[in-house]
């Protein structure tokens, strides 16, 4: 149902930092996307780690920190079904992705190089167990009557044609 990728540089997070970061995470997006944290839905979400190397990763178009700034690059990008995602809602779930972030690298503040991306799959367009999965497949499983309402409302709208 979600897969968060964090991208970050060789050795910026330990692994008590990753598993943090991972529970932060995860947490987060149950609080935001289902509205709840339910054990029916946790095994729907995925934390998946990437490295990469300073030379590979250029901010401002340079390779050193001249515009990373302190916390280094963290790169965080969400991809979720569609259906849930008011304006609202991605502002509030940008917010504590970066303050997990933060916190993982142990900054104080908000980190200049951190950016938080979310994508919205369109629905029917995942895949689980050899099969295409829809969001009516999950809303069942814990997601608050707002989030229901939501997702419905945008599969129905799509139902009709709506790009």
């Amino acid at each position: 149902m979600s897969v968060i990728r964090v991208c970050t540089e060789p050795a910026r997070l330990g692994d008590d930092a990753r598993g943090a970061l991972a529970e932060a995470l995860t947490a987060a997006t149950l609080a935001v996307e289902v509205g709840a944290d339910t054990d029916a839905v946790r095994p729907g979400i995925m934390v998946l780690f990437d490295e990469l190397p300073k030379n590979r990763w250029a901010v401002g178009g340079r390779f050193d920190d001249s515009y990373s700034g302190p916390g280094g690059r963290i790169l965080i990008t969400l991809d979720a079904v569609e259906g849930v995602w008011t304006e609202a809602r991605r502002k509030d779930l940008i917010e504590r992705y970066s303050k997990a972030a933060a916190d993982a690298v142990g900054s104080d503040g908000p980190i200049a190089s951190c950016w938080v991306i979310i994508r919205e799959i369109r629905d029917g367009s995942w895949g689980a167990m050899g099969t295409a999965v829809r969001i009516e497949n999950f809303l069942p499983l814990g997601f608050t009557e707002d989030r229901v309402d939501d997702a419905r409302q945008t599969v129905k709208h799509r139902g009709q044609g709506e790009p």
